[in-house]
């Protein structure tokens, strides 16, 4: 299991530099060269029969190369450039409200920074990276859902907190719940959440459900 996370790791980190290379509008053999990496060997990971895969060290030069590129900045912009020309030219989305809905922002938001050349939060970019198939860098992915996990264990708490007290209360409080949440929006979270713990089952449980979150969505109105 961790030779297997070892090497999706590699995997993660080749895919991100060959990104960041195309954006940079480098050769492979200029990037080997700046990298101080002989260019048969640089070459021979980037090709798809080859079962060869860098050293611990060159994966550290590889790996920094990322950390640097990143930290000096326009990585994001130059990704969302990226998207936007793609946008311009792909017919999978009959309007920016259609993508909006599927990567979970605001149709406003999006269509603003789709027209006016507005860099939108990473994490929007990364969502739409995804569907594209470009690799974002797997340090700042990887931190932003170790955050975001720890937020969710705190929140796990608080509803566990929360719904201990309406398991506990007479049957009119449980009255009061069944009016103000929405089945559907509890079924979906539910779900999600269990989902997740197998990432098999969760694509294909995405494939096939049809149910968003909405109830407290749109100012607050009920569906």
């Amino acid at each position: 299991m961790a030779k297997q996370m070892i090497e999706r790791d590699v995997a993660d980190i080749l895919a991100a530099v060959e990104t960041l290379r195309r954006q940079k509008g480098l050769s492979r053999r200029q990037l080997s060269k700046t990298l101080d990496i002989p260019f048969n060997t640089f070459r021979a990971w980037f090709q798809q029969k080859s079962s060869k895969t860098p050293s611990k060290a060159n994966a550290l030069k590889l790996k920094r190369f990322l950390d640097e590129s990143i930290h000096a900045g326009g990585y994001w912009e130059r990704l969302w450039e990226t998207i936007r020309e793609w946008w311009r030219i792909q017919h999978r989305y009959g309007s920016s409200r259609e993508l909006a809905e599927e990567i979970g922002w605001n149709a406003e938001d999006l269509r603003s920074s789709l027209e006016d050349k507005l860099t939108p939060p990473r994490l929007v970019i990364e969502r739409c990276a995804d569907l594209l198939h470009l690799t974002t860098p797997p340090a700042a992915l990887s931190a932003e859902a170790k955050r975001k996990a720890n937020r969710m264990k705190a929140l796990l708490t608080i509803l566990e907190e929360e719904l201990a007290w309406f398991r506990d209360s007479p049957p009119e409080a449980r009255e009061t719940y069944r009016l103000e949440l929405d089945p559907f929006d509890v079924g979906y979270v539910s779900s999600l959440l269990t989902m997740m713990f197998s990432e098999e089952k969760f694509r294909r449980w995405l494939q096939v459900t049809t149910n968003r979150f909405k109830y407290f969505k749109g100012k607050g109105a009920k569906r």
